[in-house]
Parts: C-alpha cells; structure tokens; sequence
C-alpha cells in the first residue's frame, strides 16, 4: 500500500533535476510565472532538485528519481538513443560557454601537450573543443600519452577552476564552461578569455529541458504553463 502511494505521488509531481548554471537561472525565473499562471498556493507540483554533476543528471533522470531536467543536448539525444522514453521541450540556453586559459596560453599552438577540460564526454562543450583542436591541426592524445597531442580530461564544473589553480606543473591548458563557473578565476591575475563557444560555432545548441514521455500524459498542460 505505501509503495502504491508513493507511485501515485510520483506521478503526480514534475521533479526537474538541474545543473548551477543558466538552467539555474532558468528555473528561478519560470517557476514564479508557473505559480502566478496556476494560481497561488499551487506549486507543490514541482520539486526541483540541484545536481553536482552531468553524471548525476543523467543517472537520476534514467532512474525515474526525477521524471524531468535540463541537460545537455547530446547528452539527451544519447538517452534518446538508448531507448529512453522522452520529449525535448524547448532549448533552455545556446552559446553560452566560455574558454579559459592561465596568462601563459597565449596561441593555439601553446596547448601542444597539455590537457583541456570539459564537463561531459557526452557534451556539446566536448565538440566545441574538437573544433578548437582542429582549427590548430592538433591531435587528440590517448589516455596517458599527451606528446605532441592535446588531452581531453573530463571533470564537473566545479571543480574546474580549482583544478587549474592548484595546477603546479601547468599541465592544464584551458577549461570551458558556462558563466559563473570560473567567474572568480578571471578576476585574479593568471587567466583569461580565450574565446566565446559562438567564436567557434555560432548560434550552437546546449543544454535543452526533457522529460519522461509519460510526465507528458499526466501533466501537459502544466508543462505548457511551464514552457
């Protein structure tokens, strides 16, 4: 019976697992009007819940523990791909990443056997690297084996710029992310902008909101209200 009532509760709410980023942002400003359309009082339909990393996103949202988030586009098409059962709903940000290189990076050339960190294997930061990488004719290093070659290393967001500062050796040449991840890197002496992600692909996709094709048949209208 309690297993029973904790289905049907489930099923009654939208809970959208979300990144601290511009998702965050996102979700701070849509789920006021959400309550105002609604009417007051009626928000308990929705239970956002705050991930540490893609990987979280991804295991909680194929699970069913949230049955709606904001991840990153290929990381979505991914899950699709699997046979996961979801709806993308709408983009939720594009262009919106930043590269961030210590003062000693000054040409492309400069990240010649050194690591760049990005957030997600499946990612769209990880193509937008693959660009940058090619525009210098730079080959991707194997695990281990920097040479010649230019690493990929992924790690969450948070921890980017406190990997970067305790980067002794200088190993690490750049990381990208979103805004305010490595705000307070740029505001010390050591870093800088490289470039913006649409320098290297304008207008590109991110992240997207989806959820669980189901959530759709119990709740599309106060997706709707929501979107």
């Amino acid at each position: 019976q309690i297993n029973k009532c904790r289905i049907f509760e489930a099923a009654l709410t939208i809970r959208i697992g979300h990144f601290i980023s511009i998702d965050h942002l996102i979700l701070g400003t849509a789920l006021p009007r959400y309550i105002q359309r609604k009417g007051s009082g009626t928000d308990t339909d929705v239970i956002p819940f705050t991930m540490r990393s893609w990987e979280q996103v991804e295991q909680g949202f194929s699970s069913g523990d949230i049955n709606a988030a904001f991840m990153d586009i290929a990381q979505a098409m991914y899950l699709f791909d699997k046979g996961l059962a979801i709806s993308m709903l709408m983009f939720t940000h594009r262009a919106g990443n930043r590269i961030i290189v210590p003062e000693q990076i000054q040409r492309l050339a400069d990240l010649k056997g050194k690591s760049i960190l990005i957030p997600h294997r499946l990612s769209i930061q990880h193509m937008l690297v693959y660009r940058l990488l090619s525009a210098g004719n730079f080959k991707i290093a194997s695990f281990g084996e920097l040479g010649e070659s230019v690493g990929i290393e992924s790690v969450p967001y948070a921890l980017m710029p406190e990997m970067a500062n305790s980067d002794l050796e200088c190993d690490i040449a750049a990381f990208i992310c979103p805004a305010p991840f490595g705000d307070a890197e740029l505001e010390k002496k050591g870093f800088r902008h490289l470039l913006l992600s649409r320098d290297l692909w304008e207008d590109h996709p991110g992240s997207v909101f989806v959820v669980h094709q189901d959530l759709l048949k119990t709740k599309r209208k106060n997706l709707a209200l929501m979107v």
